[in-house]
């Protein structure tokens, strides 16, 4: 099943890696669920992301316990391993991280995950401490100083979302976990409000289309249209 998939070992983001795993799965004919997905990861993993890996109780268990895993299970090591083996659009020195935190940006086609890997690599470099919560389906607990939420959140992409999330007072979270939870919700919900008004402006216009017709032919457009097959 992976003899065509590189392996990964940490000199590209893990996002893009995952990113190809999934696409090859597909392409294979395979449809990546859960279980083959931590099975490649258990196997594709070298260099220093075996070491990341065996380092955690919590993924061991979710790798170990594959056949039973679920989407959440894989989000939260892909969550983990991104931000482990975050994006680097280029090579720099340490410089001054205090800065980058106070210009740190979401970009437009950034993802949200993508973003708070970031974040928490900024963190590490800024000296931040991550430890991994000791049960299976948690996920980690980011300690974090209030000024590092705020970079965060008045870095999110979108002013609406920007927005309603200062308004949930999301700066006043104590970890970059909180902060990310909160986003993503709002971040949902807002995905769910626009299908639902795009739902709603479908069956609106249906709606005016019937009645144009009946007000045109005295008709219903069912009754119009086999009048016009006939």
């Amino acid at each position: 099943m992976f003899r065509n998939i590189e392996q990964f070992d940490g000199s590209i983001p893990a996002s893009r890696w995952l990113a190809r795993l999934s696409f090859d799965l597909k392409k294979g004919g395979y449809i990546a669920s859960p279980e083959q997905i931590l099975e490649a990861v258990e196997i594709l993993l070298e260099g220093d992301a075996p070491t990341w890996l065996d380092s955690s109780r919590v993924f061991h268990e979710v790798v170990d316990e594959r056949n039973e895993a679920t989407e959440n299970d894989v989000e939260m090591l892909k969550e983990a391993f991104i931000a482990e083996f975050p994006p680097r659009t280029v090579k720099k020195l340490e410089g001054n991280v205090q800065q980058e935190i106070r210009t740190l940006k979401q970009l437009p086609e950034e993802t949200l995950l993508a973003y708070n890997g970031t974040a928490k690599h900024l963190l590490k470099r800024a000296y931040g401490r991550d430890e991994p919560v000791l049960h299976l389906r948690k996920r980690f607990k980011h300690f974090v100083t209030p000024g590092k939420v705020s970079a965060f959140v008045e870095g999110l992409f979108g002013a609406e979302l920007r927005s309603l999330v200062i308004r949930r007072s999301t700066m006043s979270c104590s970890s970059l976990l909180a902060a990310h939870k909160i986003t993503q919700g709002i971040k949902s919900g807002m995905e769910s409000q626009r299908e639902v008004e795009a739902r709603l402006a479908n069956e609106k216009e249906y709606l005016d289309l019937k009645s144009l017709v009946y007000q045109k032919f005295g008709r219903n457009a069912s009754e119009v249209l086999v009048s016009w097959l006939a």
